[in-house]
């Protein structure tokens, strides 16, 4: 306890068990206590003693259910990360690496750079990765012991360097995945791909908010040879968008898609009611211990996350400062700046000292998000931006 309180009592063998199972870490201070035995004299004693002392309470739960409980912060271990030699440790944790291969787009979406910046997807700009720096890249994935591997197309690319890149990387047991806008598919080097690679997927952008539920129907009919390798991600901005998905899917039958919410500076309002947390949510947030433990310490939405622009600038994720380029010794760039407190893998709500990092759920909740960084937002929830009082 804070104030070091201690607190005496007899100890029996019904007792006893429970208590042995309180102090295993892994149950995080909540365990379950069996209907047969809760009523039994020396048992509801102490349920009585520590709730009466404010130890803890009692509660009433479905078996598929756990409460919400977690130790004191003094009894999380230390950091391990600053317990071990970190020189090689860069390659075995990068888990995904972002592409984007071109860069012209004449369609000048309205939220173009907005969106791609959140989702790292669509993208528009004067530069273009050309032969050399696919050969860097491949050399990357060489090197480095990636999980997933995603190209951003914005317009049509040389297909051999595609496939000797998804070869590469497929030889590696790495995902690999073909990202593209749905106004910029180019259908005649996606059913190349298809053919030449069977195991790339083929990611499809569809923003609800620049397209009709006719275009979007065409669009899947006339993708229908690639079923299978395709996962549609819809950009969600307001209720209208929702109501739009939600009969596209009952019309469809679809079930491999995605459905993201973005910030396009209008919809703040509908972001706070339907993306970030709310009072009652937090209260009903539920983390296992692993979840907990590497919320402490780690950023789980963006650890493990490299992004390489069209401009050939490496980063870790969408909205972080630049470590290097394809053309310098990026690997070392990757060793020598990957723990630096700039780094977004390990930004957690921790350090956010004026907000979350005052607030007793920061190792509960979900970690920041690229939506957040883009918004540039002080919380994940409600209460710090409506200047509600926060739980210490």
């Amino acid at each position: 306890m804070d104030n070091n309180r201690q607190f005496l009592f007899a100890r029996n063998n019904e007792t006893d068990i429970l208590l042995s199972s309180l102090n295993k870490f892994a149950n995080l201070y909540c365990i379950k206590v069996p209907t047969d035995i809760i009523s039994e004299e020396r048992v509801a004693a102490l349920l009585s003693f520590v709730k009466s002392n404010s130890l803890g309470d009692v509660v009433e739960a479905k078996p598929s259910e756990r409460p919400v409980s977690f130790p004191p912060l003094p009894f999380f271990p230390d950091n391990p990360l600053k317990k071990t030699d970190h020189s090689n440790d860069i390659l075995e944790v990068i888990q995904e690496l972002t592409v984007h291969l071109t860069g012209r787009c004449g369609h000048k979406c309205r939220c173009c750079r907005s969106i791609y910046r959140q989702m790292n997807f669509c993208t528009s700009s004067k530069c273009r990765l050309d032969k050399e720096d696919m050969a860097r890249i491949g050399d990357i994935i060489d090197r480095i012991n990636v999980k997933k591997l995603n190209v951003i197309m914005t317009e049509p690319y040389d297909s051999d360097l595609l496939e000797q890149l998804f070869d590469k990387a497929e030889m590696r047991n790495t995902l690999c995945c073909y990202s593209v806008n749905w106004k910029n598919i180019a259908l005649g080097q996606m059913a190349q791909i298809h053919r030449s690679c069977p195991n790339v997927l083929f990611k499809i952008l569809i923003d609800l908010e620049d397209i009709s539920e006719d275009q979007i129907m065409s669009l899947m009919s006339s993708l229908f040879s690639l079923n299978g390798s395709i996962i549609y991600v819809f950009v969600l901005h307001k209720k209208k968008d929702e109501k739009m998905l939600y009969r596209i899917i009952e019309t469809t039958g679809i079930e491999d898609y995605e459905a993201h919410y973005v910030s396009d500076g209008l919809n703040d309002k509908y972001l706070n009611k339907n993306y970030f947390l709310n009072k009652s949510d937090l209260k009903t947030l539920k983390c296992s211990s692993k979840e907990i433990l590497a919320n402490k310490y780690i950023n789980g939405n963006l650890y493990g996350k490299v992004v390489i622009s069209s401009s050939g600038e490496v980063s870790f994720s969408e909205n972080s400062k630049s470590i290097g380029r394809l053309n310098d010794d990026i690997v070392s760039s990757l060793n020598a700046k990957y723990l630096s407190q700039a780094s977004p893998w390990f930004l957690t709500r921790e350090r956010k000292h004026k907000t979350c990092g005052q607030c007793c759920y920061r190792y509960m909740c979900p970690p920041i998000s690229d939506v957040e960084l883009y918004m540039k937002r002080p919380s994940g929830c409600e209460r710090y931006m409506t200047g509600a009082d926060h739980d210490k």
